[in-house]
């Protein structure tokens, strides 16, 4: 009864527009308030505060930090002009370059947002202008950037880690897998559009301006081969990967391309507290809310339900 009334309530709230920090926090308290009217308000308190008090969470705002960083700087740009330099001048060329483009960026933010925000200004033009329809543009970006939610350093998969207790590292081995998987599905569906639609590739890149991206992009490339090589050898967490991935995004951002100042640095910190702030908040809430359908004993009631329905092929 307790369960159903929070979700009759939630999914309420979500269909007239509130916040999500509030379609997830009045449930909680009012469970509190009418269920368990006798525990102490401090535990409210210590259930918001635990469910973010976790250092795994840290390579959240890192990692926030990092894809910001790169998508305010040069890198992303840089990584997209080598793609397109490899694979561009093929049949399909520009979409595969998209694909190829948002699962490399994917492999250094682990964030599907700061992949559509610092791709999708860069890729949306050239698809257009090879012929593909603003509509597919705009599907294959967000699609394709969906590959960072599986890619290592995925920020869902540790979110998901964190909250199973499953292994992370071995979350990121196994999807690492699904994501190239996803993402050469996603290239036979470009190769259908481009078949369809009769899009352009770009005209064929020398030999000479190929290594000349590779020389450009060369500190870009590294980004994704110091995480993933950091942490499937076992030199660090992901935890710790996160906070390589700022320190390196610093140090080529400033000084190598010097796309970025201080001034500027300072301003996208800025930009990622924000960022970081709205998730935590919604773990937070997340946590408190678990906390009360932990309390109503959720999983016997639904395991009674399956069974007293013979409903067992559930």
């Amino acid at each position: 009864m307790i369960v159903l009334a929070l979700c009759a309530l939630a999914f309420l709230m979500l269909f007239f527009g509130f916040e999500m920090l509030l379609t997830m926090g009045l449930p909680a308290l009012l469970a509190k308030l009418a269920f368990h009217p006798n525990m102490p308000d401090v535990v409210i308190a210590q259930k918001i505060m635990g469910g973010v008090n976790v250092s795994t969470l840290l390579a959240i705002p890192f990692f926030v930090f990092a894809a910001d960083l790169m998508a305010h700087g040069v890198i992303a740009e840089r990584l997209t002009e080598l793609v397109r330099r490899l694979m561009g001048h093929y049949p399909g060329g520009v979409g595969h370059t998209t694909v190829g483009s948002c699962m490399m960026f994917g492999a250094v933010c682990g964030s599907a947002p700061a992949t559509v925000a610092a791709l999708g200004r860069l890729l949306f033009p050239e698809l257009t202008r090879a012929g593909y329809s603003e509509k597919f543009a705009l599907g294959l970006i967000a699609a394709s950037a969906e590959c960072a939610l599986l890619i290592p350093p995925s920020i869902t998969l540790i979110i998901y880690g964190w909250l199973t207790g499953t292994s992370i590292a071995a979350l990121f081995a196994g999807g690492l897998a699904v994501g190239i998987v996803l993402g050469l599905a996603y290239m036979v569906l470009v190769q259908y559009e481009t078949w369809r639609c009769g899009a352009r590739p770009v005209p064929r890149p020398s030999w000479s301006e190929r290594l000349q991206s590779l020389r450009s992009g060369f500190w870009a490339i590294g980004m994704p081969a110091l995480i993933l090589g950091g942490i499937y050898s076992g030199g660090f967490t992901a935890t710790e990967a996160a906070a390589v991935a700022v320190v390196y995004a610093l140090i080529v951002e400033l000084w190598i391309y010097r796309a970025l100042d201080w001034k500027q640095v300072f301003k996208i910190a800025e930009e990622s507290a924000v960022t970081t702030v709205v998730i935590f908040i919604l773990l937070a809430m997340g946590s408190l809310l678990s906390y009360f359908i932990t309390l109503s004993d959720m999983q016997s009631v639904l395991v009674s339900f399956i069974s007293d329905h013979k409903m067992n092929w559930v």
